[in-house]
Order: C-alpha cells, then sequence, then structure tokens
C-alpha cells in the first residue's frame, strides 16, 4: 500500500491504522497530552509516521486556524475513527481522551 499523499503526508488510512495501534499500545486510551512528561499525541504520531521536520511545523495554507496542519491531519483521523465507531472521544477538564471501543480492540488486535 501507498504511504503518502500528494500532500506528504501519510494516507488518512495509514495514519488511523496509527492512531489505533498507538491506542492499542497505551492500553486502549491516551490522553493528547501529557505535560509533566513532555508527551503529546501529534508529536507521537509525526514519529511513528516517520514526517520529516518541515512537514510537523507546516501552516495550513492561509486558513484562520494557526495549528500546524499535521495535527488536523491527525484531529480528521481520529473523527473518521469515531463515525467509524473504533474510539470514544471525551473531553474532560479541557483535555482530549481517546478511547479504543470493543470494535476498535478487535481491529487493534488484526492490526497487531
Amino acid at each position: 500500500m501507498e504511504r503518502s499523499s500528494i500532500t506528504g503526508y501519510p494516507l488518512r488510512q495509514f495514519v488511523m491504522e496509527t492512531l489505533i495501534r498507538l491506542i492499542f499500545e497505551k492500553v486502549g486510551s491516551i490522553r493528547t497530552t501529557d505535560k509533566h512528561i513532555g508527551w503529546d499525541v501529534y508529536d507521537e504520531m509525526a514519529n511513528r509516521c516517520q514526517l520529516a521536520e518541515w512537514s510537523r511545523s507546516r501552516g495550513n495554507c492561509g486558513r484562520s486556524d494557526h495549528r500546524p496542519a499535521w495535527r488536523r491531519e491527525v484531529g480528521y483521523s481520529r473523527k473518521d475513527l469515531v463515525t467509524d465507531g473504533c474510539i470514544k472521544s471525551t473531553k474532560e477538564g479541557g483535555k482530549g481522551t481517546w478511547t479504543l471501543t470493543e470494535k476498535g480492540l478487535r481491529v487493534a488486535r488484526r492490526l497487531s
């Protein structure tokens, strides 16, 4: 399977599968950030997808959203997984938590 799209980012399916694997490895649930250890899901996903440094910080091409485009790409993948019933996304105290559903667990086991 081809891994990258014309945007320079990995194909959405690859990002979704990588995200499912990451959550599975973290015992089925992750918080989007952990400031105590300097970790966030976007950097971790960039590392796992072997994203070049310039791709990690690339902007959104004039959009009003000033977050790096990579954050949006991971966010779209998360939304697709929520729509597919593979993960549940919640916010607690302003921080997001992403948890695998039963369907997500089955998919993760198949991918592992």
